[in-house]
């Protein structure tokens, strides 16, 4: 096992890269965890439009790639599509601590 840990960041778009690799990156870098942001794969564009199939493809391709692999989403909620597991049922909770757990 190694002693430390590569992060795998599906990010958005160019912006959200940029922000794993100029703040996020040295941050935990000193925690042994070294963040790589990878912009969520859709044919000739790159940003918005975030669906979870699209996501979900990216994941799992990830995840099939090695077995060590550890992944996280860095996207915006503004405009975020509905088919988003969990979606319809955060519409209705009024406070925003409830939609985490």
């Amino acid at each position: 096992m190694s002693d430390y840990a590569e992060l795998v960041v599906l990010v958005e778009g160019p912006t959200e890269q940029l922000f794993v690799k100029q703040l996020l990156t040295p941050y935990l870098a000193d925690k042994r965890v070294y963040p790589v942001p990878v912009i969520l794969h859709k044919p000739g564009q790159k940003g918005g439009d975030v669906k979870f199939s699209r996501a979900r493809n990216d994941i799992e391709r990830h995840l099939k790639q090695r077995a060590d692999t550890w992944i996280t989403l860095l996207v915006d909620y503004y405009g975020i599509k509905p088919d988003w597991p969990g979606y319809a049922e955060s519409r209705h909770l009024a406070n925003h601590q409830q939609k985490w757990q």
